[in-house]
């Protein structure tokens, strides 16, 4: 437990990494309040040491009162990789809120301001700008928060995560395992492809870390759980772990690409007449670069710096996010 108790507000909460944020700082034995839009979160709401505040990354009143007695804030609230939307929606929460909440926390002294990033800002071409809308806001937001540090008016830390895998995640690996699962799912092409990813309690581990650090303030840490998985590999664990048995045969690549291609294109035909089928969506051109693009990061410097050693691996925790998906 800690010697005196430190007030946290934590922006994105009844998110998957947000929920499970929450839960690790209060048994870690700090004071929770959460951000929400809406009056109900999953999140349990008995404990002693957790309250919440309705509002909005697009109310800056609100977020006034949010930080009224905190002393960190964790930010993590914003529009997600896997979402589709356009670059305007991507800077009006990602930047906009980042910088809404940031003038929210200088008005109420806040100590210290984390920053949920992502690998992605730091993908970038040869003039130094992101390969990707959705990197580009987290750089942006990222500015807005260094740019405080440099003046002295705030502490700040910034932490890049890769692919965040648990209980709840979203995303690709996510939806490859419920297409399994469902039987909807193609066997994927020979692939080497070679990628990053992170446990959430690891990446909660490493925030309770940022908390305390005086070493951090200031730094940009990528995280992974240092391991490099094989995308082949992962998808044969998700048949074993399923309980299924994994085709002999592989898609060809190029049949792989025109079917991805082709659910892109009914997805964007139907969303004209308002349709919208999730099964569809959550299939694109991005999915299928993601599949075939090598995605590593290296750890080293949080590891080094932070003391940060990581304790899951994917495969480990893979039982336990089928289990859940199961549960659904």
């Amino acid at each position: 437990m800690l010697e005196e108790s430190k007030a946290v507000l934590v922006t994105g909460a009844t998110g998957f990494i947000g929920e499970h944020v929450c839960r690790h700082l209060l048994g870690a034995g700090y004071r929770v309040r959460a951000l929400l839009r809406q009056q109900y979160s999953s999140i349990i709401y008995g404990h002693s040491s957790f309250e919440h505040c309705n509002g909005d990354l697009s109310d800056p009143d609100s977020l006034v009162r949010a930080c009224e007695d905190i002393e960190v804030i964790i930010h993590i609230a914003g529009v997600a990789h896997a979402d589709n939307t356009n670059d305007e929606s991507l800077r009006r929460v990602n930047v906009g809120g980042t910088e809404r909440l940031l003038s929210a926390a200088l008005d109420q002294k806040v100590t210290r301001f984390i920053l949920m990033s992502s690998s992605l800002a730091g993908v970038c071409d040869e003039e130094g700008n992101a390969t990707t809308g959705y990197g580009q806001s987290k750089i942006d937001a990222e500015q807005l928060l260094l740019s405080a540090i440099s003046s002295g008016s705030i502490e700040g830390v910034i932490l890049r995560p890769v692919n965040v895998y648990g209980p709840g995640m979203r995303g690709n690996i996510a939806s490859l395992i419920s297409r399994i699962s469902r039987g909807r799912m193609l066997p994927l092409p020979r692939l080497s492809t070679l990628i990053s990813l992170i446990g959430v309690d690891d990446l909660c581990r490493v925030i309770a870390i940022a908390i305390e650090s005086a070493r951090a303030i200031g730094k940009t840490y990528i995280l992974t759980d240092g391991q490099q998985y094989i995308v082949n590999d992962i998808e044969s664990e998700i048949y074993r772990a399923l309980g299924k048995r994994m085709p002999r045969w592989r898609t060809p690549r190029v049949l792989l690409y025109l079917a991805v291609v082709g659910a892109e294109l009914v997805s964007k035909i139907l969303g004209l007449f308002g349709v919208k089928l999730p099964t569809l969506r959550s299939v694109s051109t991005r999915t299928y670069r993601n599949l075939t693009t090598e995605n590593l990061f290296d750890n080293s410097e949080a590891c080094k710096e932070l003391n940060f050693k990581p304790t899951s691996t994917f495969y480990s925790s893979l039982p336990g996010i089928v289990a859940d998906f199961k549960n659904l």
